[in-house]
């Protein structure tokens, strides 16, 4: 599990909250499981994936996804809510970015 603010994966999620992170990168960053769901639906995948379990895998519509995107081979990785939030742009993260 991921735990740390400054572990290398968080650090590249949060520097894609800046124009120039998203410019750089050729990335952005979705948080949370309608956004994530809406574009597997449109036919994209996210590269790396961070999700809380504690958050997401409460609601069985969570778990699903989790399960579609560890089908479709994304690097799907545990992390603690600390590390959620450090990677996140929003005030209260959804437990998924």
């Amino acid at each position: 599990m991921i735990d740390s603010p400054s572990n290398p994966t968080v650090k590249l999620m949060h520097l894609l909250s800046t124009s120039k992170g998203r410019r750089d990168q050729g990335r952005f960053l979705v948080e949370g499981i309608r956004s994530i769901e809406d574009g597997l639906a449109a036919g994209e995948l996210p590269v790396t994936c961070l999700y809380n379990y504690d958050l997401v895998g409460r609601t069985e519509r969570g778990r699903a996804l989790l399960k579609k995107l560890s089908d479709a081979n994304v690097a799907v990785l545990e992390a603690s809510e600390r590390a959620i939030e450090a990677a996140s742009d929003t005030m209260h993260p959804q437990g998924i970015v």
